[in-house]
């Protein structure tokens, strides 16, 4: 990860330079530039497959972050008018369900929801709490939503692990 820090040292720098931050962010500074590294980088990483050249996409409208209230994920392609569910779970799986593979852990879930978009667009806020003990955790997450040409009816997002960091 690159960026840059919020003020550059007061001494020449003709060699590296190392800095520890808040955060448990590294920066370095040499003649050749800036560059961060931070201790728990928030990702959003997608794995598995979807289960139809139809089914509904996640994605993340901003980066999970301890206190970060405006996190969300966003299930994109819905079938406009149908009902779309949202799972979440602490661990992956690879169960198959007619003829689709659910790539969260039914036991443990943490979010299940029906969304009715009126778009092709189905949106659930998922803040986190102000909580650095947080740093590092995953959770996953897939989306379901009915479709009529599918073999079985409804059709499944592939997945996404959604990491949260600095």
């Amino acid at each position: 990860a690159g960026g840059v820090p919020p003020a550059a040292p007061a001494v020449p720098v003709d060699s590296p330079l190392l800095l520890a931050g808040p955060h448990d962010v590294l920066t370095t500074f040499d003649s050749y530039g800036v560059a961060q590294w931070l201790g728990h980088p928030a990702a959003l990483v997608p794995y598995g497959s979807p289960c139809t050249a139809g089914a509904p996409r996640l994605c993340g409208t901003t980066w999970p972050q301890p206190g970060a209230a405006g996190f969300t994920l966003e299930v994109l392609d819905a079938p406009a008018g149908n009902p779309v569910a949202l799972v979440g779970a602490t661990n992956t799986a690879a169960i198959p369900v007619g003829g689709c593979q659910l790539l969260v852990q039914p036991g443990e879930a943490l979010v299940f929801l029906m969304v009715l978009p009126t778009q092709s667009v189905a949106r659930q806020a998922l803040p986190s709490p102000n909580n650095p003990g947080l740093l590092g955790g995953s959770r996953f997450f897939q989306a379901a939503a009915l479709d009529a040409g599918a073999p079985a009816g409804f059709t499944l997002s592939a997945g996404l692990g959604v990491r949260i960091g600095d």
